[in-house]
């Protein structure tokens, strides 16, 4: 009924109130849809199959552009569009993330054409937004909605978040350490960001420690969380910071969320990042006229 239905649209407000990522984003939540939009399973592994296509694709150029630049070589590619692109960072330039993977996670915008189909509009690869957002409308929809979200067969978040978590710790599984395990840490952005609630949720799903640039410390080429049992060595980095503002000493110097001389340890090979620093060059729409011929 109507009001049972309106009951129930209050019940989900009430629980977006209650969670941290809301209250800090004032009440945008009450534009959220009580009735979710539904993706069949089919429509959902065509979807699927194409942003990893994409991402894939993003995954190769990032590759070629921090190493064998063969794409501007071949003259497929103009120089212009790298070299004139203020997102390029010259200081990671022929730099190998482990296991070549650039490209960690994604967040794609689409759209549905009328016949149905999907198209990516925009692509976001330096902090991929959404993650936090999504979490927090699936747990209001399951709650004010509980018959309808288990008889739907929903399927559920916590089989990606435990990928994105097994693949963080796998980064660093490569870098030579001797003691106690390497930690998995979430570099927060500042705490004015409108983005700071968000990487706050996603820290304690994954059950990982948020860090601050006054929680880090660069010793001998090594990254190290500052804790009151001493310096922990960190294996990876989860960032929430962009480009630009993770290293002030060798990027931007007003920035107040990167470490001071995280690049230099990069470099070394001594610690993981994701998404890997420089992707934000492959967010230029510039891009966008080339990728069906790449």
């Amino acid at each position: 009924s109507k009001v049972e239905f309106e009951h129930r649209c209050r019940r989900l407000h009430n629980v977006l109130d209650e969670n941290d990522l809301s209250s800090s984003m004032s009440s945008s939540h009450k534009s959220t849809d009580p009735i979710p939009l539904v993706i069949s399973s089919d429509e959902w592994k065509t979807l699927e199959a194409g942003v990893a296509q994409r991402t894939r694709l993003f995954n190769a150029l990032a590759k070629d552009i921090y190493g064998e630049q063969s794409l501007w070589k071949k003259g497929k590619l103009p120089a212009a569009l790298l070299f004139a692109n203020p997102d390029f960072l010259q200081v990671v330039w022929k730099v190998q993330p482990p296991g070549g993977i650039f490209v960690n996670l994604t967040a794609t915008d689409v759209v549905r054409l009328k016949d149905g189909s999907f198209v990516a509009v925009e692509d976001h690869l330096q902090v991929p937004e959404g993650l936090g957002r999504a979490l927090e409308n699936r747990i209001g929809v399951s709650r004010a909605f509980p018959e309808l979200f288990r008889s739907m067969r929903t399927e559920r978040l916590a089989v990606f978040f435990k990928k994105l978590m097994d693949g963080l710790n796998e980064m660093h599984k490569d870098i030579h350490t001797q003691g106690e395990p390497d930690k998995v840490v979430l570099l927060a952005s500042g705490p004015d960001n409108p983005r700071r609630a968000e990487d706050a949720v996603i820290a304690r799903y994954l059950g990982i420690p948020l860090v601050e640039n006054d929680d880090l410390a660069v010793r001998n080429l090594q990254v190290y969380m500052k804790t009151l049992m001493g310096l922990k060595k960190i294996g990876t980095i989860f960032r929430r910071v962009e480009d630009g503002m993770c290293d002030p000493l060798e990027l931007r110097v007003d920035s107040g969320e990167g470490a001071v001389g995280l690049i230099s340890t990069v470099r070394a090979g001594n610690v993981a990042i994701a998404n890997f620093l420089g992707t934000g060059v492959l967010e230029s729409p510039m891009f966008k006229p080339f990728l069906p011929e790449i």
